[in-house]
C-alpha cells in the first residue's frame, strides 16, 4: 500500500525524482502551513473570510500537488480531506461532496 500512497501521475514524461522530492518537500511544508493558518484563523475567530482562504491554500496546493501526484498519493488525500472539512464548516455541501467522494476511492 505505500506504493499507492506515493503514487505519482502517469505521463508519457514521467516526472525527475528530483521533481517529485521537491513536490514532497513542498507537500510537507504546505500542509504544515495550512495548520498553522488553521489553527490561527480558528483562534482569531470563525468568519467566512478566514475559512474562504484556507479553502484557497488547499486548491492551490492541491493543483501544484496534482501535477506530480495522483488523487490516490497520501499529500493529496490529506489537502483534499482538509478542503472537505472546510466546505463542511462553511455548508458548502457539494463542495464537500465533491472532495469526500475523492477521497473514498482510494479507501
Amino acid at each position: 500500500q505505500d506504493k499507492e500512497k506515493l503514487e505519482i501521475c502517469k505521463l508519457n514524461d514521467p516526472p525527475s525524482a528530483e521533481t517529485v522530492k521537491d513536490m514532497i518537500k513542498y507537500a510537507r511544508n504546505v500542509i504544515e502551513e495550512f495548520r498553522r493558518a488553521k489553527h490561527y484563523k480558528y483562534i482569531l475567530c470563525l468568519t467566512l473570510t478566514p475559512l474562504v482562504e484556507l479553502l484557497e491554500i488547499c486548491e492551490l496546493s492541491l493543483d501544484k500537488m496534482g501535477a506530480v501526484f495522483e488523487d490516490s498519493n497520501v499529500y493529496m488525500l490529506h489537502m483534499m480531506y482538509q478542503a472537505m472539512g472546510v466546505c463542511l464548516y462553511v455548508q458548502d455541501w457539494e463542495g464537500a461532496l465533491c472532495y469526500g467522494q475523492k477521497i473514498i476511492r482510494p479507501y
